[in-house]
């Protein structure tokens, strides 16, 4: 049965998308930034509160020298105030591993705070850290089941090394994992329980699929291979590692002018500098003949030799009785 038509918005991605619609009216609404001059421009974007949707990066600090009253969005440009001089000193923590790294500082005034573990006894322990929780930060491997036989008070992460309680013959029976391609393999165990862990990508569309994995944080363990290249004509806008399958298009001539060191195959774009310069006194640059011809001051050396001989009456003949282009 024809279904009558119905217009509306037939994009999917619109926000009054229609499902009924099946005719296309034009009447798609795109919620975003359509200020050209914003950080978050959206070309589709024709919707919304622009004073709340735009993003205009800066320093959003009055007192700074750069601020910048139109910024609503601090992007950590800012830098002090008063500074007067061609080089202005601005103080702080110049090491970029810093948890308070300033991009903008140019004298490290020994302000840099590094989380992590400070107690040396504590299995990882960071001789540069120098603040965080404590509490939280610092691990201390052991067992922390409170029935083992070898239960450790101070450990807070278990490591696999509880041994069952109460055993009191000469093969005593531990359960864990036995397998010590595991991640949490336990050397005390002798009987496999199931719980052995192995970190790697479980997506079977994955290149580096691993069929026992069974743990381990996807997105960072899972390799999807191709090309990662935007400007590439097959970008993978999937793929997390480029396998040098990217194919560029531009002008590979390196004497073009618009030749480009990225391209790896020509797509016949080159253009070259009209080189009517590089003629010599008296020549001139032929397009048809591709090369630098005398100027013809004589119109009866047909043959431009600079000489009015045979050849040039020979070639006059040749074309005797034709008729002349209009022009």
């Amino acid at each position: 049965m024809l279904l009558p038509p119905a217009p509306g918005c037939t994009d999917w991605n619109a926000d009054n998308y229609d499902p009924n619609a099946n005719i296309e009216d034009g009447s798609c609404l795109y919620s975003g930034c359509f200020d050209m001059e914003a950080d978050n421009y959206d070309s589709q974007a024709n919707t919304g509160d622009q004073e709340a949707l735009c993003e205009y990066n800066g320093c959003t600090n009055e007192a700074a020298d750069n601020y910048d009253p139109n910024a609503n969005v601090d992007d950590g440009s800012c830098v002090g105030e008063g500074c007067m001089t061609d080089v202005c000193e601005y103080y702080g923590c110049t090491d970029w591993n810093a948890d308070n790294y300033n991009p903008n500082a140019n004298i490290e005034d020994g302000s840099c705070l590094y989380s992590g573990c400070m107690d040396m006894e504590a299995d990882n322990y960071d001789s540069q850290a120098n603040t965080g929780d404590q509490e939280a930060l610092c691990e201390y491997n052991g067992c922390t089941n409170e029935a083992a036989d070898n239960y450790d008070p101070n450990a807070n992460v278990d490591d696999g090394s509880c041994v069952g309680e109460g055993c009191m013959t000469d093969v005593c029976e531990y359960y864990g994992c036995t397998d010590w391609n595991a991640d949490n393999y336990n050397p005390n165990a002798n009987i496999e329980d199931g719980s052995c862990l192995y970190s790697g990508c479980m997506d079977m569309e994955a290149d580096n699929y691993d069929s026992q994995a069974n743990t381990g944080d996807q997105e960072a363990l899972c390799e999807y291979n191709g090309c990662t290249n935007e400007a590439a004509d097959n970008y993978d806008p999937h793929a997390n590692e480029d396998n040098g399958t990217c194919i560029v298009p531009g002008c590979m001539y390196e004497e073009a002018t618009n030749y480009n060191a990225a391209a790896t195959y020509d797509n016949l774009s080159c253009e070259f500098m009209i080189p009517s310069v590089h003629c010599g006194e008296g020549t001139y640059w032929d397009d048809f003949a591709q090369a630098c011809l005398t100027i013809v001051t004589c119109q009866e050396d047909l043959d431009g030799d600079g000489v009015i001989g045979i050849n040039d009456l020979m070639e006059l003949l040749s074309s005797f009785g034709t008729m002349c282009e209009e022009t």
